[in-house]
């Protein structure tokens, strides 16, 4: 395969991570070694994720001087990159620099050339940019925020009003937040027109995600019958679920069966990589279920995510008759 570097990149709720990790499983599967960059990992390649909130915060000037200092970066996975698996990089070149640029304050003629020097730097390992795009950005923003919850709106909110351009449109509420992702939405559309990247374009929210999925499998040569992912593991898939703790942060996650293999509570799928080992579906968290007797009693989570144990025990519940649950 001749490329060597796939950028998947959009809008905050296109669906990134997750085919960005689909992608790197994809591609293993089919004896393509592939290593997938979550945008929020420790030790990510190019940005740290506090890094680019302390960039957003910065004067123009300055958010694009770390920009222009992030060139050597982006050089040496292009250098490293003819040797190592294919890299697989999720908001790394789009959302990363443009949202953060253009809450600092940078022009947008700045931003597009920014983005352009950048492309320039990978354009030898043939990167295939796949661009989730969603035709209703107001629609797309108002769905994931209603999965994440009032926590992650707080959040975007939060994170806007620090910067320079919420300062500008003190103070920022809920609609401010989809007004930025639309404007961000017109610059990513404006700096992929003026690029020679190939891109791959898929119109998020009209297009099945089957059908997104065959379309990138076509163009990167991989049979198409590896574009399915399982959802139910081998066995008794109901001895994962239950209440299982962080032992070192003291929190909690819930695995729960339902008719289409396992999730978390909060909605993530569990996917199955080994009889007792799952992906959890868009984070860099791989999770192995720990046995004593009919039901799985602990968790082995390794990751690259900050503030995750790498124990997590099952909570022990005891129903009305005095049987554990």
């Amino acid at each position: 395969m001749s490329t060597r570097l796939i950028l998947v990149d959009g809008i905050i709720g296109s669906g990134k991570s997750t085919t960005a990790q689909w992608l790197c499983r994809l591609l293993s599967e089919h004896g393509v070694p592939a290593v997938w960059h979550h945008e929020q990992d420790v030790g990510h390649p190019l940005y740290e994720h506090h890094q680019l909130e302390a960039a957003a915060r910065l004067s123009g000037e300055a958010c694009l001087a770390f920009h222009r200092a992030a060139l050597g970066r982006w050089q040496t996975v292009a250098d490293r990159a003819g040797s190592e698996p294919v890299v697989v990089l999720e908001s790394s070149f789009l959302q990363a620099p443009v949202a953060s640029m253009h809450l600092s304050g940078c022009a947008p003629e700045a931003i597009v050339e920014q983005v352009g020097r950048t492309a320039r730097v990978v354009d030898a390992l043939r990167p295939l940019l796949v661009y989730l795009r969603p035709h209703d950005v107001a629609a797309s923003v108002r769905w994931i925020c209603e999965q994440r919850g009032p926590e992650f709106v707080d959040y975007l909110r939060d994170t806007i009003s620090a910067t320079p351009y919420g300062a500008r449109r003190a103070p920022v509420e809920t609609a401010a937040v989809t007004v930025f992702i639309e404007e961000l939405a017109v610059l990513f559309d404006e700096t992929v027109a003026s690029l020679g990247l190939e891109v791959l374009t898929a119109d998020a929210g009209r297009e099945p995600w089957e059908t997104v999925r065959r379309r990138i499998a076509a163009r990167l040569g991989v049979p198409v019958a590896g574009t399915v992912e399982p959802l139910v593991p081998a066995g008794d898939p109901s001895a994962f679920a239950g209440r299982y703790r962080d032992t070192e942060h003291d929190q909690e996650l819930t695995v729960v069966l339902g008719d289409d293999g396992l999730r978390l509570a909060s909605g993530a799928r569990l996917l199955p990589t080994a009889p007792d080992t799952f992906d959890l579906e868009g984070l860099s968290v791989e999770l192995t279920f720990e046995h004593d007797g009919d039901v799985a009693e602990r968790i082995r989570c390794q990751t690259r995510l900050a503030n995750l144990g790498s124990i997590w025990e099952r909570v022990q519940d005891v129903d009305g008759a005095g049987r554990r649950t």
